[in-house]
């Protein structure tokens, strides 16, 4: 947690800062609650982004045996054979990793 602290703290700096300084400076005061809830829900989507990017960075350097390498799988059936667990499953663009899927349970 510490190591990646200040990167975080910079990175929530540079993206509110600016987005502070301009509801407040130019939104109406009945538009900024709006404002606010656009501005976070669009934040939140580039965040979730770029995690799902450096996960899937760090997978395929972790495949590659620490050659970071784009690794493309030919069709879906290449995926699922080249891994060693069952109950797997490929994304369409089988750019993301393989997710085992949990099997249902059924609630009296």
């Amino acid at each position: 947690m510490r190591q990646g602290w200040t990167e975080l703290y910079t990175g929530n700096v540079a993206a509110w800062l600016p987005a502070n300084l301009a509801i407040y400076g130019l939104v109406p005061c009945e538009r900024r609650v709006l404002a606010f809830a656009s501005y976070t829900v669009l934040y939140t989507a580039v965040l979730s982004l770029w995690e799902e990017s450096q996960a899937m960075a760090a997978n395929q350097t972790r495949e590659n045996g620490g050659k970071s390498e784009d690794k493309s799988y030919a069709s879906d059936s290449d995926a699922v054979r080249s891994s060693p667990l069952e109950n797997q499953t490929t994304s369409v663009n089988n750019k993301l990793p393989n997710v085992k899927v949990p099997k249902a349970t059924v609630l009296d």
